[in-house]
């Protein structure tokens, strides 16, 4: 007699499947040659019979358990570790996933003399770039906007975490002074004011250094216009000599970093830099414009602007590669259209 299986909400009984018949002839064959021995195998028949059938139901459990109606849940897998990439490059092709909030910081004592320094050898000297009283004052003020007019840390339509609020400060003096008061105007907690010590760093300005600003930022200012891979002559006292291109380069990899490490949150993020370049450079790629018009964007000491209604091209207007790949120089232009083109070709 066949047996059946009958599943539990009464639906019509399931026939013994083919595994579970085999077991049955498997347990009749190793019965019929255990009796093969007769009366004669005495003690050991009883034996042998019991292995026969704990062997076949050993057998049927494991065939019927695996030909069952009723099957086991599938096996656990974890999930593969999920990475969020916040690599940025520009101009964008997506949104960015947090707020920004571009500072320059308060005057500094050398500004206040009318002085050009950008030693990093000097950068935490109070008696060099520390704030001025009318650069503290500067701070204050721009503290208070970041909260009441632009909405920094307002915990409204930020993200997914509203008190996700950052404050990134360059390690100058200046600049990381002016993180503390926005800190304290902000009641932020000191875990909130993170020291940046490279990537947010005065543009060197190499033999210029040290020299009266008056005269020095008509020569750079120049410099830029005419093309933004151009560096200032280098110096003796160790200062680097920077292109607009090597300050961009440094603050697409700041903000890829952001990206990557905040994105998540969707968090509001208080960029402080000592002077205007790292700012007016972010900006203006963020806006899709090219650095030879960076000096567009800059930023008086104390000045704070929130990054709203960026340039974001679908991918469909991104610059296409040229079918010549042996042309390098054609290949920059387009990899780095935002950095530098010729005006005949731009216009």
């Amino acid at each position: 007699m066949e047996a059946a299986f009958v599943t539990s909400s009464g639906a019509q009984p399931l026939q013994r499947p083919r595994a579970c018949r085999g077991a049955c002839r498997l347990y009749r064959t190793l019965v019929a040659r255990v009796n093969e021995g007769g009366e004669g195998k005495g003690r050991a028949l009883p034996v042998l019979r019991t292995l026969a059938t704990v062997t076949t139901a050993t057998a049927l459990a494991l065939s019927c358990l695996a030909a069952s109606p009723f099957p086991l849940p599938p096996p656990f897998h974890p999930p593969a570790a999920r990475a969020m990439s916040g690599l940025v490059d520009f101009p964008l092709h997506q949104p960015l996933s947090n707020v920004y909030y571009l500072v320059r910081a308060g005057e500094s004592l050398d500004e206040a003399r009318g002085v050009i320094e950008t030693n990093p050898v000097k950068k935490t000297s109070v008696s060099h770039t520390g704030l001025t009283a009318k650069g503290a004052e500067q701070s204050r003020r721009a503290a208070q906007r970041l909260l009441d007019e632009l909405g920094f840390c307002s915990g409204e339509g930020v993200g997914v975490d509203p008190f996700a609020c950052w404050i990134w400060a360059s390690m100058t003096a200046n600049a990381y002074e002016t993180g503390e008061i926005i800190a304290a105007v902000a009641a932020l907690g000191h875990e909130h004011l993170i020291p940046e010590f490279s990537y947010l760093d005065k543009r060197g300005v190499g033999a210029y250094n040290g020299q009266p600003l008056t005269a020095v930022m008509p020569l750079i200012d120049g410099l830029d216009r005419a093309d933004p891979r151009a560096r200032p002559p280098p110096g003796e006292d160790g200062t680097p000599p920077e292109s607009l291109q090597d300050v961009y380069i440094r603050m697409r990899e700041l903000m890829s970093k952001l990206e990557t490490q905040y994105g998540a949150q969707r968090a509001s993020v208080v960029i402080v830099a000592a002077d205007s370049y790292p700012l007016s450079v972010l900006e203006c790629v963020m806006r899709g414009d090219t650095l030879d018009h960076a000096d567009r964007y800059r930023y008086d000491p104390g000045e704070v602007r929130r990054m709203d209604n960026l340039k974001v091209l679908p991918p469909y207007e991104l610059p296409r590669m040229p079918l010549d790949h042996g042309d390098m120089a054609a290949l920059q232009r387009v990899r780095r259209p935002w950095t530098w083109w010729p005006h005949s070709q731009r216009e």
